[in-house]
């Protein structure tokens, strides 16, 4: 068959699917010719209809296979209704996060035929194919696979998780993968594993553990739901990598948390440094991080670790969030990362349902006192299928049923009209909320600065000219600091201000961020 795979990633950062790549490798292996169209604005492919209308019409494809998360749902779901007046004769099949969390909703859209939940690599999607290809109808008893037919819903469980010890090597030669790498500020993203064992209420993983748990039954410790490929799988599609992206000059991975077998990190620290050696970013939790973690990492050659701070420590973290780890862990993970020489990423959100003024200040109070090298604040966005988004809808809290992922200017809860101006305020103030806890004259000049912003009413905050004069501000005031050589936060990307970086000197510089020789930015 032919196949064309639509994944959106357009009005948000330029990212990668690796489902979407791993897939199209073993349909190709199978036998099976394969296109990608990834919808991105900055990489030449943007999110309009007819354009990706006359594509595949060019491509003529038997399958077009759309895979999305929930910020892009709506724009899936008219494409899909478009598809199936368009190119009638086509299959249409819809994946992905959105897809595996929210079934019963995608399934019924108009023109779907069909719907993939769950992980369908290692097997299941070729299988699908390939019944699909052979006629009949036994491919509507896949596992993993719901399909529409004479009216009815054939709603089949879930296929099993795949083993990732050997998992398929992304098909890069489907895209621009340099151009891509490029846009990413020479950034080559790979996964080394899948899954986490929290329930955060916000997170999307309690909601697919629950998915699987009512379709196969047992504990994810059976199944398992947190896996690990081989160090010399990853290695493997690094150097893949690298030999299709000339531009990569680090790499990011992006598992949840990818340190949590001190056997596995202890093979990665010997073989990485030799077989890739380029610095490299990891997320981890704080639960992970130890002395004997710490120094594993450094010995592999970690640039930064990035960990999930969230709030500030109490209410909002115990009850809304459903969060683990308490001030004293998270303190000490920041700690053994510093002691050596590892920087620091700390993940940030406000416009946590409940939150009140001070719960916000609070959480950037307690970011400061870690003095993370980085941190990245986000206005929170609940993802369809979650129990707090499930919570907000019964409550009649949402303003927008979809969120949108990445960098929101504003809540899409329903505020107060004065928390919601506050919350605008402290998310476009950020690197200046943190500087306030810093002491000294950054701490006392940036202190003046907010007090000032945060007594503006919404006309003022809103007017062109105000916004105009802030900036001035700012930049004046952080060239004072920078020529004096104190310790501050600023932002230095315009098209992402939900990053602040520590201006200090490092043994490590901050990749993309930090002046240095040969390196400019």
């Amino acid at each position: 068959m032919r196949l064309a795979f639509v994944w959106f990633n357009t009005n948000s950062p330029v990212g990668i699917s690796h489902g979407v790549l791993i897939l199209a490798r073993e349909l190709a292996q199978a036998g099976h010719a394969v296109e990608i169209l990834h919808l991105n604005e900055e990489l030449g492919l943007a999110e309009d209809p007819d354009t990706v209308v006359t594509r595949l019409k060019e491509i003529a494809p038997d399958l077009i296979g759309l895979s999305f998360a929930s910020s892009h749902a709506s724009q899936a779901r008219i494409l899909a209704d478009r598809l199936s007046k368009e190119l009638p004769e086509v299959f249409i099949l819809c994946g992905g996060i959105h897809t595996t969390l929210v079934s019963e909703e995608v399934i019924d859209w108009p023109g779907v035929d069909a719907i993939g939940i769950g992980e369908l690599d290692n097997g299941p999607l070729v299988e699908f194919v390939n019944l699909l290809a052979s006629g009949g109808s036994r491919y509507r008893q896949t596992p993993g696979f719901w399909l529409k037919h004479n009216n009815e819903i054939h709603r089949n469980r879930l296929a099993r998780l795949p083993n990732l010890d050997n998992q398929a090597l992304p098909l890069y030669e489907l895209i621009d993968l340099d151009r891509l790498v490029q846009a990413k500020r020479g950034f080559g993203e790979v996964l080394a594993g899948r899954g986490c064992p929290f329930r955060c209420n916000f997170c999307q993983n309690h909601a697919l553990v629950e998915r699987y748990r009512v379709s196969l039954g047992g504990t994810p410790a059976a199944w398992p739901y947190c896996r690990q490929r081989s160090v010399s799988n990853l290695l493997e599609e690094i150097e893949l990598l690298r030999s299709r992206a000339p531009s990569t000059k680090a790499i990011m991975f992006g598992d949840d948390r990818m340190a949590f077998d001190k056997t596995w990190l202890a093979d990665f620290s010997q073989q990485y440094p030799a077989r890739i050696g380029l610095p490299f970013i990891i997320n981890a939790t704080a639960d992970q991080i130890d002395e004997q973690t710490a120094a594993l990492l450094e010995q592999a050659g970690c640039n930064m670790v990035k960990l999930g701070v969230e709030c500030a420590p109490g209410r909002i973290r115990r009850e809304v969030l459903n969060r683990p780890f308490g001030e004293k862990l998270i303190r000490q993970a920041f700690s053994a990362l510093k002691r050596y020489n590892i920087n620091t990423m700390a993940y940030l959100m406000i416009g946590i349902p409940s939150e009140k003024s001070q719960d916000v200040l609070a959480t950037y109070r307690f970011c400061a006192s870690l003095q993370p090298d980085a941190v990245r604040v986000s206005m929170f966005c609940p993802f369809p299928g979650t129990k707090i988004y499930t919570d907000l809808v019964d409550k009649g809290q949402l303003l927008r049923s979809v969120g949108v992922y990445g960098f929101l200017k504003d809540s899409i809860l329903d505020w107060p009209e004065e928390m919601q101006l506050f919350l605008d305020k402290s998310l476009a103030l950020g690197a200046w909320l943190l500087n306030g806890h810093l002491g000294g004259q950054v701490g006392e000049k940036s202190q003046e600065f907010t007090d000032t912003i945060f007594a503006t009413d919404r006309e003022t905050w809103k007017d062109r000219e105000y916004q105009e004069e802030l900036k001035q501000h700012s930049t004046k005031l952080l060239d004072d600091f920078r020529d004096k050589s104190l310790k501050y936060y600023h932002a230095p990307f315009p098209e992402r201000p939900d990053y602040a970086f520590l201006a200090i000197q490092r043994r490590y510089p901050l990749i993309n961020v930090d002046r240095v020789k040969d390196d400019p930015v």
